[in-house]
This record gives C-alpha cells, sequence and structure tokens, in this order.
C-alpha cells in the first residue's frame, strides 16, 4: 500500500475543521444576545473610550443610559434604535433586532437653536412715532414675553414708562414706551397761622429731588419776620407739591406757680406744677395743666386768672374710682328674653370691660361674643347669650415626624364632645395625600382646642391627578380646570378638597362626595354678587387707626365675622363674633400684643451650609407661620418649599436652592445635564418618583421567566446547534479517513 503523504493528511484535517467551523455561527447567535455599548464620540480624543456595556441574553434585561460628556446632549444608536437621554432605560424589546446583535451609541449635541433674538424700539410716551433709541438681547426660544428688567440700554435721560412684564404679541419686534426723567420738583409753601389756617402769612418756593416724598423743616429759609415754625422735623408732602407748614408768633413766657389745694380745705396743699406762659396772658386754661396729683381731679375746668400775679391756688378733690355696672343677660336674636342679671364694680375711668370679667353667666348659656363690651356711655348693659353648645371644634395640624414641620395642605377640623379631652384617630378623615398617621389610637388634646398629629410618607404611596371642571351654566363656560392629587384607588372627590381652587368671583353650587368620570370631577359654580367694605383697624388705647384694609364679600352681607380678619403686625382683635357693616365699613378694635424675635437660618439644600439669616418678628406664642412672610431670602436662592412651617422652638431652618436661569439650568456651574433632564422629563409627564414605580411595576408581564425575547430564537435553537456540530465533525472525520483510505 502506497504511504499517505503528509500533505495529504493535512489537507484532510483542515477541511474537517473547517466544516465544524461553519457550524459555529450557529451555536454562538442561538441564544438571540444582543452587546450594547456606550461609546465616546469617534470625532473626539475619548472614541474608544467606553460608558457602558451590557450583553442582552433575556427579556428581563435593560441598562441605563450613563451619563453624557460635558458638552453633549443625549446619545444616539449606529442602527436606528432610539435616542436616549442619561438615566434613560434601554430594554431588551428595544435592541432584540439589532443587526449582527450589536448596537453601539455615541454621545450628540443638539443643534437646535435655543435662543431668538428680541428687537426693542424705545418709543416717547404719547408720542409713538419719535423714536429715541432701540436695543436687541437674546431670549430663551419658548418664551412669549419678558420682563422690563432685562433692559440695559434705555436711553440716557429717558426712563420706562411701565415696568413689569412685556409680552412680544407673537413677534421679535417690540415697542416700549419712554418718557423724559424729571428729577426735581417746586415745592410751594403757605405758612399758616397755628390754630388760624385761614391766616396765610407768608410763602415760600423751592426745589426738591422729584423722588422725595418729605423734607426736613430746616431747608425753609423764608419764615416771616416775627414768627417761627410750630413744629420741627421732617414735613410730609401727601402727594402734592403745595404744603402748609404752620407757625406762630414769637413771644417772651413767664413762668406760672401752681399750687394744687383740696376743695373745702384750702390749707391741705397736694401738689404743685409750674409752667411757661405768654406774658401778655392774664388767664390760662385748665385743661393746660398737667401734673394734678395723682388720685386727685380739677374741682373746676375753663379758664383760671392770674389776678395779675405768677401764682395761683387751684382747687382739686379725690377722684372716685369705681362705678356699679349692671349687667341684663339677654338671648342672642330674642332681646326681650332676658335670662339672668349680675352687677359688679369697675373703675369710673372704664368706658368698656373684658367680658372675661363676667362671672355669673347663667347655667346651661354662653357669652354669644368675647373680648371687650362697650359701656355707651351708661352704668346699664346688656349682654348677649345663647345656649352652651354641647360640641366644640378641634383643629388638627399635620406635622412630618421627620422635620417636625407642617405638611403642606395639612389641616382638618373636628368635632368632638365639648367636655372630651381626647379623640380617637379613627375620626381622622384628611390625613394627606401620600401621607399616614404615625399612630392611631387616642390622641391628648392637652387642655388646647388644636393638636399636632404626627404622620409620614406612606411606603409606596400610589395616586393619581384628577382634574377639577368649574363649569358655569348660567355663563355656558368653563372657568377653570385645576388638577388635585388623590388616591389611586379614589372613585369620588370631596368637594373640600377643591373650595379652595374655585376662581375669585364664583361659588360651589354643590358639595360633598363628587363622582370621578375619566379623570374628571364636574364642579358646577355660579357668579356671586359682591361688594367691597373697608375693615378699619383702630386701636383704642393709642387713638389713632392702625391699619384701613379693603375686603370683598357677597353683595347682601350685614356683617362680618372676626374669623375672616386678620389684625395688623403685632395687635390682635378686642371683639370676637360678628362685626356690623355701616357705611361700607367695619369697625375692628385692636390692641397691642408683646411679639418675639424669631432666628431664621437659610441652608443651601446641595451644600447644607448655611447662606443667609433673617430675624423675623411674630406675635408671642406664634408656633406656624408661612413662607410668603419671608422678606430676606438670600440673591440667587430660592424657596424649596411652600405653604406653612414650625417656628415653635423660636428658631427655624429654611432649605433654598440656586435659581434657575432662562435657559433653565442652575445658576451653579456644577449643575450635571442628567440633573437638566430629569427635571424636564417631570414637568413633562407631571408623575413624582413613586408615582413611576408604579406605573413600571404594573406594566411588567406576568410570565416574565417564561417568555423569550421575540427573535425567532426557541428553547430549541442550543440543541440545533450541537446537533450541526456533531453532524459537521463526524463528516471531518470521515472525509478525514477517506482520503486516508484512497492514498493507502
Amino acid at each position: 500500500m502506497q504511504k499517505t503523504s503528509f500533505k495529504t493528511r493535512l489537507l484532510a484535517l483542515l477541511t474537517a475543521v473547517f466544516m465544524v467551523i461553519m457550524c459555529v455561527p450557529f451555536a454562538a447567535f442561538a441564544d438571540g444576545s444582543v452587546n450594547v455599548k456606550f461609546k465616546g464620540d469617534t470625532s473626539s480624543d475619548d472614541w474608544n473610550k467606553v460608558y457602558a456595556e451590557k450583553t442582552f441574553a433575556a427579556a428581563a434585561d435593560e441598562i441605563e443610559a450613563p451619563e453624557l460628556p460635558e458638552g453633549y446632549d443625549y446619545w444616539k444608536s449606529n442602527n436606528g434604535t432610539k435616542d436616549l437621554k442619561a438615566g434613560d432605560k434601554l430594554t431588551f424589546a428595544d435592541v432584540k433586532d439589532a443587526a449582527n446583535g450589536m448596537v453601539n451609541y455615541t454621545p450628540v449635541k443638539d443643534q437646535t437653536p435655543k435662543t431668538q433674538t428680541i428687537y426693542v424700539s424705545y418709543i416717547e410716551e404719547g408720542n409713538p412715532s419719535n423714536v429715541v433709541g432701540r436695543e436687541q438681547f437674546q431670549l430663551d426660544k419658548s418664551e412669549t414675553s419678558f420682563n422690563a428688567s432685562v433692559l440695559e440700554k434705555v436711553p440716557e435721560g429717558w426712563e420706562l414708562a411701565r415696568t413689569g412684564d412685556i409680552s412680544l404679541g407673537g413677534s421679535d419686534s417690540v415697542n416700549v414706551e419712554v418718557r423724559k426723567i424729571v428729577t426735581t420738583q417746586t415745592i410751594y409753601v403757605s405758612y399758616i397761622e397755628e390754630g388760624n389756617p385761614g391766616n396765610v402769612v407768608g410763602r415760600e418756593q423751592f426745589q426738591l429731588d422729584k423722588s422725595e416724598t418729605s423734607f426736613n423743616a430746616s431747608v425753609l429759609e423764608k419764615v416771616p419776620e416775627g414768627w417761627e415754625l410750630a413744629r420741627t422735623g421732617d414735613i410730609s408732602l401727601g402727594g402734592s407739591d403745595s404744603v402748609n407748614v404752620e407757625v406762630r408768633k414769637i413771644v417772651t413766657t413767664q413762668t406760672i406757680y401752681v399750687s394744687y389745694i383740696e376743695e373745702g380745705n384750702p390749707g391741705n396743699v397736694v401738689g404743685r406744677e409750674q409752667f411757661q406762659l405768654d406774658k401778655s396772658e392774664t388767664s390760662f386754661n385748665a385743661s393746660v395743666l398737667e401734673k394734678v396729683p395723682e388720685g386727685w381731679e380739677l374741682a373746676r375746668t375753663g379758664d383760671i386768672s392770674l389776678g395779675g400775679s405768677d401764682s395761683v391756688n387751684v382747687e382739686v378733690r379725690k377722684i372716685v374710682t369705681t362705678q356699679t355696672i349692671y349687667v341684663s343677660y339677654i338671648e342672642e336674636g330674642n332681646p326681650g328674653n332676658v335670662v339672668g342679671r349680675e352687677q359688679f364694680q369697675l373703675d369710673k375711668s372704664e368706658t368698656s370691660f373684658n367680658a372675661s370679667v363676667l362671672e355669673k353667666v347663667p347655667e346651661g348659656w354662653e357669652l354669644a361674643r368675647t373680648g371687650d363690651i362697650s359701656l355707651g356711655g351708661s352704668d346699664c348693659v346688656n349682654v348677649e347669650v345663647r345656649k352652651a353648645a354641647t360640641t366644640k371644634t378641634v383643629y388638627v395640624n399635620y406635622v412630618d415626624e421627620d422635620g417636625n414641620v407642617p405638611v403642606e395642605n395639612g389641616h382638618e377640623q373636628i368635632t368632638i364632645d365639648k367636655d372630651a379631652t381626647y379623640f380617637n384617630a379613627s375620626l381622622l378623615k384628611r390625613v394627606p395625600v401620600g401621607y399616614e398617621l404615625c399612630s392611631v389610637g387616642d390622641i391628648s388634646l392637652g387642655g388646647s382646642d388644636s393638636v399636632n398629629v404626627m404622620v409620614r410618607k406612606s411606603a409606596a404611596p400610589e395616586v393619581k391627578n384628577v382634574k377639577i371642571n368649574f363649569y358655569c351654566p348660567e355663563e355656558k363656560k368653563q372657568v377653570a380646570e385645576p388638577t388635585v392629587v388623590v388616591n389611586a384607588d379614589a372613585t369620588c372627590v370631596n368637594s373640600s378638597a377643591y373650595a379652595a381652587l374655585v376662581p375669585a368671583g364664583y361659588e360651589l353650587v354643590e358639595v360633598g362626595d363628587m363622582p370621578i368620570r375619566d379623570g374628571y370631577v364636574y364642579a358646577e359654580v355660579r357668579k356671586v354678587a359682591t361688594k367691597t367694605i373697608k375693615i378699619n383697624y383702630y386701636s383704642e388705647e393709642e387713638e389713632k387707626q392702625i391699619a384701613e384694609v379693603e375686603m370683598t364679600v357677597p353683595a347682601d352681607a350685614t356683617y362680618v365675622n372676626t374669623s375672616k380678619l386678620t389684625a395688623p403686625a403685632g395687635y390682635e382683635l378686642v371683639l370676637a363674633g360678628d362685626l356690623p357693616i355701616r357705611d361700607g365699613y367695619v369697625y375692628a378694635a385692636v390692641r397691642k400684643v408683646p411679639t418675639t424675635t424669631i432666628k431664621i437660618s437659610y441652608v443651601d439644600e446641595a451644600t447644607d451650609k448655611e447662606v443667609g439669616t433673617e430675624d423675623l418678628v411674630v406675635n408671642q406664642g406664634t408656633t406656624v407661620v408661612n413662607f410668603n412672610v419671608l422678606k430676606s431670602v438670600p440673591a440667587g436662592y430660592e424657596l424649596c418649599e411652600v405653604g406653612d412651617f414650625y417656628v415653635g422652638n423660636g428658631s427655624a431652618k429654611v432649605m433654598v436652592r440656586k435659581t434657575k436661569t432662562n435657559n433653565g439650568s442652575s445658576s451653579s456651574s456644577a449643575s450635571s445635564s442628567s440633573n437638566t433632564t430629569n427635571t424636564s422629563a417631570s414637568n413633562k409627564t407631571n408623575t413624582s418618583a413613586s408615582q413611576k414605580q408604579v406605573v413600571k411595576a404594573a406594566a411588567a408581564p406576568a410570565n416574565t421567566t417564561k417568555v423569550l425575547p421575540k427573535t425567532g430564537a426557541t428553547n430549541a435553537a442550543p440543541l440545533i446547534g450541537g446537533s450541526l456540530a456533531v453532524v459537521a465533525l463526524l463528516m471531518g472525520y470521515g472525509v478525514y479517513g477517506l482520503v486516508l483510505r484512497k492514498k493507502d
């Protein structure tokens, strides 16, 4: 037999190996896997950098798009697979059909223009054809208006006629009215005699900066000879360019010596006083006496003659300090029904008394109003009472257990027995959405009608947005469509949840639980006829008006309840209950209350460092204030929260964050593109993170472990691939043996 050559044997072996290799792709890709890479920009220095990589082999596989390199806006694939922002999820379903089992992503810059050029023409107010200047600036392309504060090239010598927001009106060109700056004004002064305003004894005029609303008397240079200013210091213009300044004649004075003697007992001198009087005067009025001895009063008033001397005796008598007050308790709304009487002693000088001094309110009755009660110049007064209530209202504040601060919109009122000192948590029906009670059972009132209840965020709150369709049938139109958040399983919404959202000038027609239909609640409203009244907050102890504010009430209203009023800062209401409306005014007596200063610390939420402080003055005993009272938020920052916050410890930490620029980025250079992306996504979807998690969980397939991705592969693929490999191996061996046999 002829020996087989080495070359022949080698050829046979290579043939067998080739046939085995040809079957490898079947085995290698029989499982339908796809490789995904996030690589650097091919035109940059990091073209070979791999930011993330994953091989998808099952339907449940996914990968999160990594952070983008600086200056790039999104990830783009090489084969048409969807574009991704940083943080977006890529699933097996997205890439299962990828050619060659590979998907490569590279970063891409967004070329879409983000700004527009705005062309401003400055035109003279009242003369629009006179263009006195022009300006152009860049504005975010999405904006339809801008604030006048961004204008930097107002022509010199001119000023804006109006401030605030300026509409573009769908154009990139806008006219802005300006007017010439007037820096000074002429002030016209009339010198009038003190106590005789009709006697003008001189005039003067001078120039004053136009911005000034007052001037100091020291600038006056032409006070008439022989006269002097009745008052010095600052003089208010009162919104006018003309002002009257009181003057009085310059006179010499004499010292008058007064001896206070007891009426009927001239030998008993109980006090002395001296004062200055015009030298020409031969008498004085008793009203000028300022040092009448304590516990005494003048026996006579009016003019007192000097009798040609500088010394005079003035008779006084002991003050009767008390008076008897007779009180009749009458039924509220039925003044003819006197249900009881009482009398007590009161200082004679008093013209009113506080209801707290009344000790004999009839059993089974209670005062209809508290606070101060006027005597009306009499020693007899009627006091209204009503049947005593058997229940009381408890005011519940929901407080976050983590920060011990009130939860936004976390308030509720419940009614319980008047004598109850506690209530059960089961009575609480308005726990804020997304929160749950920290404890259940009985809650003590601690002797108060208000209580803080601790809540915490629910472990996995499931909520949904519901739109409230405020519709007015008489106008045949929708007047508003706000959104409220409710539990995911809610089928109705109580009107109390959106009562505060009713547009001004309207009222709800129906209250109670309203059904949710296709994500909407139909809430019928109607126009409310109103009128404007003024609340006169007056301090009787100071004898002056503290404030006068306007208030809108129903057109047929005849009174205003004090629960609707807010006393000026540093004051409290004297009376409680219904106050009558008289000639468009409500008289609301107030008195000063002690205040305290709260130390506010502004803390950057990103760095947890203090960036500013503020001293906030509040009434003593105040434990909760609204964020809107803060006036010193650090420049470049904004509040992280709205609503009420807790100040009961004498200090409070308020979290702030850097404000956003026009293009949506943070004022800090450290803001990342991922934060911008996430914020944008949040704004578009209006969905919280917890809600997103709920949606994803609901969308997951129930048979994840059994269903393979739709790639054409089945459970039999590995078996087929393996079988082909064995067949190829056997064929190769057969060819190899055949060649050897032939050669032998």
